[in-house]
């Protein structure tokens, strides 16, 4: 199993940015993280 794509989701809400990666594999399998560190702005 390879990983094939990698997409970073990021996400505004007021002040903070979260940000999520999604990840994809040459076998269909995909899976969603999120950072851990949260940027106050």
């Amino acid at each position: 199993m390879r990983i094939t794509k990698v997409e970073t989701l990021p996400s505004a809400l007021g002040r903070r940015v979260y940000v999520y990666v999604r990840l994809h594999t040459d076998e269909g399998i995909s899976g969603i993280g999120e950072d851990g560190s949260i940027v106050d702005m």
